[in-house]
């Protein structure tokens, strides 16, 4: 967790006014809420992406988070920082790209506000339906298997191009980047049958040391993993743990919903220290 944000809420825990914060969202009354922000100069670049795609990408990140706890995102609002130099046609390519978001998960806008500002700014909630099973980031167990969905690195690849100035158009192979591709969407599907899930926004050894920090667990790695496998942000795949017992019958519902899932860790005793950084700082 960055320094700041660490900070901000170890004093607002003084107060008693926090509920239940620390995962990615919170469960009220079979509800789940969540609120993510998608900021300019924070997680992405003026020119990095179409507007269109921005807007489609900031509420993928939103969703990712919503599906990685199990549930279902059913209604959303939005407030909306604009550039005061943003034309017409700016403003209608962003509502463009927000409502292709909304329609292909199904989603309803219900509300939300615009302000004047000198940097583009999405600022999601979500409310989402709970299924069955609410799926943490605690809740590790001695000898549970870790899985990672689909592939992981090409994010990291597609940001190197951004970084030297290219703009990347959508593809297959770019597809992670722009976040069309939501690998976290399978975990409702397995919720009953693993014991945490999580998606991977800051990359996969991040999100270790993260889970081996509030789990107070250590990881053996089965499988080698390269550096770029690790360290790649924004890939928005699902990481989760199974019981030994049940990787057989996880890895079946995954092929199901044409979703490739991976084993590559055990969850030993000890603690895990990862490389990288986090992505958002």
């Amino acid at each position: 967790m960055k320094g700041r944000e660490a900070l901000l809420l170890q004093y607002l825990h003084e107060t008693n006014c926090l509920y239940k914060v620390g995962d990615d969202g919170v469960a009220i009354n079979k509800n789940i809420y969540a609120l993510d922000s998608f900021m300019e100069n924070t997680h992405f670049k003026h020119g990095w992406l179409k507007l269109k795609d921005l807007a489609f990408k900031a509420l993928s990140v939103n969703v990712s988070d919503i599906y990685a706890m199990g549930a279902t995102p059913k209604y959303a609002l939005l407030a909306l920082s604009i550039p005061q130099n943003f034309s017409a046609k700016n403003i209608k390519e962003l509502a463009i790209g927000i409502a292709d978001a909304c329609n292909f998960y199904k989603i309803k806008l219900i509300g939300g506000d615009t302000i004047s500002s000198s940097l583009l700014g999405f600022h999601f909630t979500l409310i989402a339906e709970q299924n069955n099973i609410l799926v943490q980031r605690k809740g590790l167990n001695i000898g549970d298997i870790l899985c990672f969905s689909g592939t992981l690195g090409s994010s990291y690849s597609t940001l190197q191009q951004c970084l030297h100035g290219f703009m990347p158009t959508y593809c297959k192979r770019h597809e992670v980047f722009f976040a069309r591709r939501i690998g976290s969407m399978l975990i409702p599907h397995i919720s009953k049958h693993i014991t945490m899930g999580m998606d991977i926004s800051d990359g996969l050894s991040v999100e270790l040391t993260r889970l081996s920090k509030i789990n107070h667990v250590g990881f053996k790695f089965l499988r080698k993993l390269s550096k770029q496998e690790l360290i790649s942000g924004e890939e928005y795949q699902a990481l989760i743990a199974v019981a030994p017992k049940n990787l057989k019958k996880v890895l079946l519902i995954a092929q199901k919903n044409r979703q490739q899932l991976h084993p590559f860790a055990q969850v030993i005793h000890g603690r895990y220290k990862g490389i990288g950084k986090e992505w958002h700082k």
